[in-house]
């Protein structure tokens, strides 16, 4: 059995982790990666197999820390809101950081990559256990499909941060989650509990939290 520096994997996937992310994976080849890390060409093939198995494992990586922090918001027992307004500057902040692994989940519907149907099935059923406790709660409206509203609000999300990416100049990171989180709450809330703005629920959420001590 082949010997594994933890050292160097790590290097090797933080190295292609940043290339995929600028580039994408068909603009990327294995030496830069190499490079970038530190390590002789041939050191690679110790690690993973091809570029393909790089990409999958760093995505696999990435994913798993994204739906943790997604579910992380369930356990802190938030309002249903703010865990909202939570979940959107999460998606955003993934977005930013990984866009080339952001679009091959929620652009590439054709993706080969091994993982990335099971994560977007996660995805949806995270989303679609989210909206359930909102309907439960009564803050949800109660004359919608749980999984069909997961579904509308996944895709244009999706859409709408790949467009922002484009050209991110156009408007800010601010308004842009301003505008994903009004349209979760217009898509899935009952009326009288999507009034507000992003700043009020946060402001909102800290009064409450001082008040509590």
């Amino acid at each position: 059995m082949r010997h594994r520096d933890p050292a160097t994997l790590e290097s090797l996937m933080r190295a292609a982790m940043d290339a995929f992310s600028v580039d994408g994976y068909h603009g990327v080849k294995i030496n830069r990666i190499c490079e970038s890390a530190g390590v002789a060409n041939g050191t690679f093939y110790l690690y993973f197999k091809s570029k393909e198995d790089i990409y999958e494992a760093v995505f696999k990586r990435a994913a798993k820390e994204y739906l943790a922090v997604l579910k992380s918001h369930e356990d802190d027992d938030l309002p249903p809101a703010l865990a909202d307004l939570r979940d959107v500057e999460t998606i955003v902040e993934y977005a930013v950081r990984t866009p080339a692994l952001h679009r091959t989940v929620l652009e590439d519907r054709k993706s080969t990559v091994n993982g990335v149907q099971v994560f977007r099935e996660e995805l949806l059923e995270q989303r679609t256990n989210s909206i359930k406790r909102g309907m439960k709660a009564g803050v949800f409206r109660s004359d919608i499909d749980p999984r069909l509203a997961a579904l509308a609000d996944i895709a244009v999300t999706g859409e709408l941060i790949s467009a922002w990416l484009n050209n991110p100049r156009r408007i800010s990171r601010e308004h842009l989650i301003e505008q994903l989180w009004q349209f979760r709450m217009r898509l899935s809330y009952e009326p009288k509990h999507w009034q507000g703005s992003a700043s009020k629920e946060l402001k909102r959420s800290k009064t409450s939290a001082q008040v509590g001590r």
